[in-house]
This record gives structure tokens, C-alpha cells and sequence, in this order.
């Protein structure tokens, strides 16, 4: 058979094997209950899911989802990594299928992507096609990889981790253009997919295996300078290509939840596995392997050995060795350099290395394989007792899956589910341009994550209290948070008191949430307390309607300036503050009424996720207050003329009108992410360019 035979054929059975791999699993019956009988519902049914809804219905409207107006006072969704929006396969998925059915498309597909890599890498390290496809398997079918699936931006980026490792090979092997080109595309694509951490991850163990590389592969000292040199324009393209979401990133990074605020040792370290856990996962018949499968080790432990790329196996078993002891979290002196290098600091979690010391372990296991079949080749010229041997090898890894691999619980429950509330939100109408906002309280206080799902977006209604790992500064000011954990805004009641904090009902009323839905009796009385509206039950659910709630819109005729927030905060919560006539805002002069009295009103006439018109009448100069997050990105216009937004009450939008009436319009126009278009088509011109002059450079030298 031709190489490309080859190639064509290993990917069919590898992609063949993993669809069987998932098919089996998701037809295995759900528990009792479906996810809700689960410890808590997982990162697929409380955020991928309903982002990826969200994404497909604005894409089929002819639009990206920059912004999410229906979570908190909205939130710039196109800047959350995690989300993964600008990532190609999502794109792609989510516009041409149903969300949960894009979901499953994009983890078999992203299994086999890592297990393609995998087969690429092993066959550059002189290892056959069979070997190289067992340990393929070793890696796509593991119980580790199966379980990232339920993270869709972890399994993103790492599923491009593989062929980082292979590019760096490939321009060692051919340095040229064409080679810095892929390596920046993979490395752009990782870092698309959505987890910072997992590419950190990989980059810091793919840099020492392309050193070895350098030192062992190339033929001379210019050999690695050319290679060397090449690196820089992948690292420019990469910064090109990822430009439109990493600006938008890095604009809310710094001014947001996690910033550059760096992590204790005891946070980052948690999600540690320690020895004891990992010794009993790997020695207990009756437990899965936490890292791969009991035949793919024993073939890593073989594929150690061996004369043949030596430097390789060197290098892959030590890389292996130190993600192994950095799991460790603190008891480990491994752990504690990563943390002191730069970024380090900024993550937490050492177990998340995990799917890198797969992918090594099954680099070696690919490694094994070979060393299987050549001895087989040595103790019985011919290919029968190597076939079997192989055959045994597969049959191995693909019992090992089935046994140890996961139920697709959460990816059955996608088919069935729409989201948390929807029988209750399902069957009011629908939400109107100036709706108020709704609390949704699934346990004693505000803030539980456990049960909660991005219900504002899969129903386009303004909920708070949803799942998100990075919030904007406003949101910390507001809330008088100095650092969020995944959005978990924790306006708890007080210990030990049957009622709530003295700054929940005003915090509530300045967001305009004029009712709460409670998904359980002691919620409700507590929601019930803080009010005091009134209640109606519609089955398990209680629904209150508050009374106080500012208007989504609304003009004030005086205002208070004060900068720094924490002095606003304290008179926005005084007791002798009224905001329904006075305003907070950040700059600029203050507003002082002409009249005793003057009459003022602010109508939503449209609200749409990246617009909102308003219609405003004020009897003399006056701050018209839209209750929408302030950030960077919004546009106000009053005809055709644009005047500035100034961030008001902390956390809100507001414009300086004069008398008369108005018609107001707020756009999003995010610069960070016209600026990273710009500079992706120069990518594109670059590469485009690039190729060209490498093409006529090997036709000249032919």
C-alpha cells in the first residue's frame, strides 16, 4: 500500500473504533433521575450546552454572539475563552446542527483529531503504521480522555496538544515555511479551543521535547539556527491568526474576576492527586485507571525501552515522569517550580495535566507496540504471530475502554433537556424589549451554582445568578467582591440568621429584578422575607414579585460624582440615598435639578443582544440610567450624533441628556475585536505571501 493508503486507512479504523467506543457507552441506560441524581450536573449541561444553543440560533441570524444581554446586566460572551466562539469546529457545528448533537459531533471528533496526532508523531519516530495506531488508540478511547469530553474547551485545546509535539518534529525534519505555517495554525487552534491552562500545559512540555529534538535530530549547529529562525514567524502568525480573540480576551482578563491577581498556593494546588489516590486507582482491579488503561501502561512501561530513537523515548518518559509528580500539587518540588514561572500563579488545578500525561503515556505505549511486534518478528519470522499479537493489543485497549470508560449520561440528557426553570419560564410570556430581570434561587441563598444552568440564554430572558468563569470589574465593585470563582456571586444570608444581608434588596432593586423564582419552600420564604411581595406557587416552583425594582430604563435629574467605587458603593447602599431621583456616576460635573419638580420617563423600545433603542423625555437636563453592564465596547448615539457613556451606579450605563425628547440608541462595537480582524487578514496575507515565496524557492532550487 502508498503512504497515503496508509494514512487513509489508519484514520478510518481509528475514527471507526471511537464512534464504536461512543456509541456503545451512550446507549448504556441513564441512572434514575437523569443528571439531576449526579453529584451536580457538569460543565457540558450547565454551560457548553446552553452556549452552544445560544451560538447557533445568533448565528443563524446572521450574527456572532459578541454579547449576551439575558445573564446578570450581560456580559461580553465573545471575550470568555472558554466559550470558544471564534473556534472554527463550533462555528461550523452549531450552525449546522442542533446544540447537543454538535456536542457529540465535536467530542468524537476532537478524540480522534488527538488520536490522528498521536499516529503522525509515532510513524516521524520510525514507528509502523499498526504500533502507531494502538497507540492512537491508547490515547482516544482512555477513561481520562472519555471523561474530558464533558469539558468541551479542555478537549478542544487539548486535542491539538498532539500536534504541537508533531509540527515541532516536522520543522525540525523540513525547516521551511510551509512547516512554521502548520505549527502556527495547531498552535492557533489550541489556543482557540478555549483553555489557557491546558495550552500553558503543553507548551511547557513541548519546548524541552523540541530541544531534544534540536540537539539529537538536526544534522549540525546551522541546521537548528534555520530552525530556530523559523520560529519566529509561527509565533508572529500565531499572534495574527488568534488576534480577534485574544485582544477580547486579554480586555477582560485584566479588568476582570481573575485578572492578574495571582493564586495561593492552597487555591492553585487544589485538585490535587495525591499518591495514596493515584496508587489505589492504578493497583485496584475494580476501579478505573485514573490516567489510561491498565494495557496501554503495561505497553508504556515496554516502549521505555528500546535502541531506536533513543532520544525520543528519553525525553517523552521524562516529560511523563515530571507531569506525574506535578500532579502532586504541593508535596511535589515539581509543582512548586511550575508555580513560581510565569503564569503559574494564575491557575489552579494540577490534576488537569492529565490529558498531557495520557498523550504521553500513550506516545510510549505506540512506542511498546513496536517493541511487541518486532520481537515478535524475532521469536517467528512472518507476519502471524505479530498480527495476533497486535490483534491481542487492540482487543486489550478496546475492553479496557468499555469497561473502564464513562456513561454519556449528561450527552443522553442534552437530547431531552431544555434547561433548569424552563416549565416555569416556559409558560409566561414572552419577555418583552424593557422585561425586568429574574432571580433565580435554587437553594437558601443567591449564588448556588450546584443546580443552576444558563437558563437567560437558552429562554432569552434577563436572569441572574449564572455560570461564568470570568467576570468583568464592574461586576466585583457592584457586588463589593474582591475576586469571583466562576461567577459564584455568594450574596449569602447571614450565618446563623433567618434573613438576608442588609445590601441584598437594594443590590436587587438597582438591577431592576422585579421578581424571584425559587426552586425550593425555604428559598421561597427567604425570598418571600426579603421582599415582602407577594408569592404564587405553581407546583414545587414560588414565584415573588418585588416591589422596588428600578426600571430597566430611567432619568434622573441630579447626580453624585465619586471615582472610586468602594466610596460609591457605600452611598449607593445608604439609607438616605434615593435612586429613583439620583444617580452615581464615575466622572465628569455633577447634575443638579433646575426645579423642585420635574417630570421624566425612559421606554426600551427595542432590546436586542448587541442593540437597545430608547425613547427618553426629560423636562430639563437630565442622566438617562440604563441598567446594562458598563464595558468597554458600547456606543451611545442620540440621533446622529454620538455622545459619551459614563459608568453610573458602579456597575450601569448611563448618557447626559438636555431637555426634550430622545431617541437614544446602544450599540456594541467591540474595537478589541475589529483591531484582532485587522491583524488576522494581515496573518492571511502573510501566510498567503509566505507560501509563495517558499513554493518558488523549491521549484528554483529544482
Amino acid at each position: 500500500m502508498s503512504p497515503r493508503q496508509v494514512k487513509a486507512l489508519s484514520a478510518v479504523v481509528l475514527l471507526a473504533v471511537i464512534t464504536f467506543i461512543w456509541d456503545y457507552l451512550a446507549s448504556l441506560e441513564l441512572p434514575e433521575g437523569g443528571w439531576e441524581s449526579t453529584k451536580w450536573p457538569t460543565d457540558l449541561v450547565r454551560y457548553y450546552y446552553p452556549v452552544a444553543r445560544y451560538q447557533g440560533a445568533m448565528l443563524a441570524s446572521g450574527a456572532l454572539p459578541f454579547w449576551n444581554p439575558w445573564q446578570l446586566a450581560g456580559f461580553p460572551l465573545l471575550a470568555a475563552p472558554a466559550a470558544g466562539i471564534l473556534y472554527p469546529p463550533l462555528i461550523v457545528l452549531t450552525l449546522l446542527l442542533p446544540a447537543e448533537v454538535a456536542l457529540e459531533v465535536h467530542a468524537v471528533s476532537h478524540l480522534f483529531i488527538g488520536g490522528a496526532f498521536i499516529w503522525l508523531l509515532l510513524r516521524r519516530l520510525q514507528v509502523g503504521p499498526v504500533a502507531a495506531l494502538l497507540g492512537s488508540f491508547a490515547f482516544a478511547v482512555s477513561d481520562e480522555m472519555l471523561r474530558e469530553t464533558e469539558i468541551t474547551s479542555y478537549l478542544s485545546t487539548e486535542a491539538w496538544i498532539p500536534g504541537i509535539f508533531w509540527a515541532i518534529l516536522a520543522l525540525i525534519d523540513e525547516p521551511r515555511f510551509r512547516r512554521a505555517l502548520v505549527l502556527a495554525l495547531i498552535l492557533t487552534m489550541s489556543f482557540l479551543g478555549g483553555h489557557a491552562q491546558g495550552l500553558l500545559y503543553g507548551m511547557f512540555w513541548a519546548v524541552p521535547f523540541g530541544i531534544a529534538g534540536l540537539l539529537w535530530r538536526a544534522p549540525d549547529n546551522t541546521a537548528r539556527l534555520h530552525v530556530l529562525g523559523w520560529l519566529v514567524p509561527a509565533g508572529l502568525l500565531t499572534i495574527l491568526f488568534s488576534a480577534p480573540q485574544l485582544f477580547p480576551s486579554l480586555e477582560l482578563m485584566f479588568d476582570g474576576s481573575r485578572s492578574q491577581d495571582p493564586l495561593t498556593p492552597w487555591q492553585a494546588a487544589f485538585g490535587s492527586s495525591q499518591w495514596q489516590r493515584i496508587w489505589n486507582a492504578i493497583t485496584t482491579l475494580n476501579t478505573p485507571g485514573a490516567l489510561f488503561g491498565y494495557p496501554a501502561l503495561l505497553l508504556a512501561l515496554w516502549g521505555a525501552v528500546g535502541l531506536t530513537e533513543r532520544w525520543a523515548r528519553l525525553t517523552i518518559l521524562s516529560l511523563a515522569v515530571l507531569a506525574f509528580f506535578y500532579m502532586q500539587g504541593q508535596a511535589s518540588p515539581v509543582w512548586w517550580f511550575f508555580y513560581d514561572l510565569p503564569f503559574g500563579k494564575s491557575f489552579r488545578g494540577p490534576g488537569r495535566i492529565a490529558p498531557l500525561l495520557v498523550f504521553l503515556v500513550a506516545v510510549l505505549a505506540g512506542l511498546g507496540a513496536q517493541n511487541l511486534i518486532e520481537f515478535c518478528r524475532r521469536l517467528r519470522p512472518g507476519r502471524s504471530l505479530e498480527v495476533a499479537a497486535a490483534g491481542i493489543v487492540f482487543l486489550l485497549i478496546l475492553g479496557d475502554a468499555l469497561w473502564f470508560g464513562p456513561p454519556r449520561y449528561q450527552y443522553q440528557q442534552l437530547r431531552q433537556m431544555d434547561s433548569w426553570g424552563v416549565s416555569i419560564l416556559g409558560t409566561r410570556p414572552p419577555a418583552l424589549p424593557a422585561s425586568q430581570r429574574t432571580l433565580l434561587l435554587p437553594a437558601l441563598h443567591f449564588g448556588t451554582l450546584d443546580r443552576q444552568v444558563k437558563t437567560g440564554m437558552t429562554q432569552r430572558r434577563p436572569v441572574l445568578n449564572e455560570y461564568e468563569p470570568i467576570l468583568p470589574q464592574p461586576y466585583l465593585d457592584f457586588f463589593n467582591k474582591s475576586g469571583l470563582w466562576h461567577g459564584d456571586l455568594k450574596l449569602e444570608r447571614e450565618e446563623g440568621r433567618n434573613r438576608p444581608l442588609p445590601e441584598f434588596t437594594r443590590i436587587l432593586d438597582l438591577m431592576g429584578v422585579d421578581e424571584t423564582i425559587a426552586f425550593g419552600k425555604p428559598a421561597a420564604l427567604a425570598a418571600v422575607q426579603e421582599a415582602k411581595g407577594v408569592t404564587v406557587q405553581v407546583d414545587n416552583v414560588w414565584i415573588t414579585k418585588r416591589r422596588n425594582a428600578l426600571p430597566r430604563a430611567f432619568v434622573v435629574y441630579q447626580t453624585l460624582v465619586e471615582s472610586d467605587p468602594e466610596k460609591a458603593r457605600e452611598k449607593l447602599l445608604g439609607e438616605s440615598f434615593r435612586p429613583r431621583t439620583t444617580a452615581i456616576v464615575a466622572n465628569g460635573e455633577a447634575l443638579l435639578p433646575v426645579e423642585d419638580f420635574l417630570h421624566g420617563q425612559a421606554t426600551i423600545e427595542n432590546y436586542e443582544e448587541g442593540r437597545v433603542d430608547v425613547t427618553a423625555v426629560c423636562g430639563g437636563p437630565c442622566l438617562l440610567v440604563l441598567t446594562d453592564l458598563f464595558y468597554p465596547g458600547w456606543e451611545a448615539w442620540v440621533g446622529e450624533r454620538e455622545v459619551p457613556i459614563v459608568k453610573t451606579n458602579i456597575a450601569f450605563r448611563g448618557i447626559r441628556l438636555p431637555a426634550g425628547a430622545h431617541q437614544v440608541e446602544f450599540q456594541y462595537r467591540p474595537a478589541s475585536f475589529l483591531w484582532g480582524m485587522i491583524l488576522f487578514l494581515g496573518g492571511v496575507v502573510l501566510a498567503l505571501f509566505g507560501l509563495w515565496r517558499d513554493r518558488s524557492s523549491v521549484a528554483g532550487g529544482s
